[in-house]
């Protein structure tokens, strides 16, 4: 289980990597060669940029069990698709049953503000910050307990497939 980090859109970086590391958590931070990656425990992984190329080398890395943190929902939705969790710096899990929701309301506010009918996001303050920290290391004991269960589960079949 490793946490995999957005690095282009990661305002809690510093946060993941200390609550990370008292798990005892890998951290690999991708980001495009234009940015300035400060990180005290992760790995950095920089890629050229072009436009979603830090997202596609982070899916390339991704693996069941995984943690992906990202604000970018796309990227989200294709991680959960391989097994990962995720969740988003604001410190809210996405889910199967959430992530469908996100992204249609991401793109119709993506056309509203094509529109000028809509003002960005709010930026990000104290309060999401204290959610992410308060979150993340649930979402952490939830992982590693599902990974002990699919490695009991996966242990419990093999020895059946073994004594037949």
């Amino acid at each position: 289980m490793r946490l995999l980090i957005d690095g282009d859109s990661c305002p809690v970086l510093r946060e993941a990597e200390q609550i990370a590391n008292r798990y005892g958590l890998p951290v690999i931070v991708f980001a495009d060669i234009q940015r300035c990656i400060h990180a005290e425990y992760a790995k950095v992984v920089y890629v050229y940029t072009a436009k979603g190329a830090a997202d596609r080398a982070l899916l390339n890395k991704v693996k069941p069990g995984d943690i992906v943190l990202t604000n970018d929902y796309g990227l989200a939705a294709l991680a959960l698709m391989r097994g990962a969790s995720c969740i988003h710096s604001h410190g809210f899990v996405y889910t199967e049953e959430n992530i469908l929701p996100l992204l249609t309301n991401n793109h119709l506010a993506k056309q509203l503000r094509k529109r000028k009918r809509r003002k960005k996001m709010v930026k990000y303050g104290p309060k999401t910050r204290c959610n992410f920290t308060r979150d993340f290391p649930v979402l952490i004991e939830e992982t590693i307990k599902k990974n002990m269960k699919h490695a009991y589960a996966n242990a419990k079949t093999e020895k059946r497939e073994d004594a037949l």
